[in-house]
Parts: structure tokens; C-alpha cells; sequence
């Protein structure tokens, strides 16, 4: 089952191609801060994410959900998903 829903999120998620605002050369071998946040409108993302979750502390791995009005500074966005390089008064954990 968990397998199925990875693969799910696989296919239809666009993978960003950074995680971090720098724009040099190199920018691949910098520490990746980013983080990655669905947004509000994508329904099915959340509603299988929630299912993960309940698969996932089944078998004793606690998960939080966070949830930000301000992440951060944009790095990619797409109808899914928003990836931000978070503010310093940014909920990360």
C-alpha cells in the first residue's frame, strides 16, 4: 500500500529541479535548505499524504503536520506544491 501511494506521488509531482535561492555555480553542492509545502488546493495530495501518515505511525513513525502562511522564499512552484528556502521564523520541525 505505502508503495503504491510513493509511486503515485511519483508520477503526477513535477520534481523541482532546486531547493536553494542561489543562483551561482555550483549550486547543486550547497546544502540544501529547502523545504517543501502542498498547497491548500491540492486536495488529493493532502488526502493520500494523510493516509502515508496513518500508514506510517502504524508502525511507530510519529508525523507532523505543519502548516505556514509565510514559507519562505520561493525556489519552485507548481499547481501542487510550493518549495521554500524558510524564513527564520519559518516552522521547520
Amino acid at each position: 500500500m505505502l508503495a503504491e501511494m510513493l509511486a503515485w506521488f511519483e508520477k503526477i509531482l513535477p520534481t523541482p529541479e532546486r531547493f536553494n535561492r542561489t543562483k551561482s555555480k555550483g549550486f547543486y553542492r550547497r546544502r540544501t535548505r529547502g523545504i517543501a509545502w502542498f498547497r491548500d488546493s491540492a486536495t488529493e495530495c493532502l488526502s493520500r499524504m494523510h493516509r502515508i501518515r496513518v500508514i506510517l505511525e502504524t508502525y511507530g513513525h510519529p508525523v507532523t503536520m505543519l502548516t505556514e502562511t509565510r514559507v519562505g522564499y520561493v525556489t519552485y512552484e507548481d499547481e501542487f506544491q510550493v518549495v521554500a528556502e524558510p524564513f527564520s521564523d519559518t516552522q521547520t520541525r
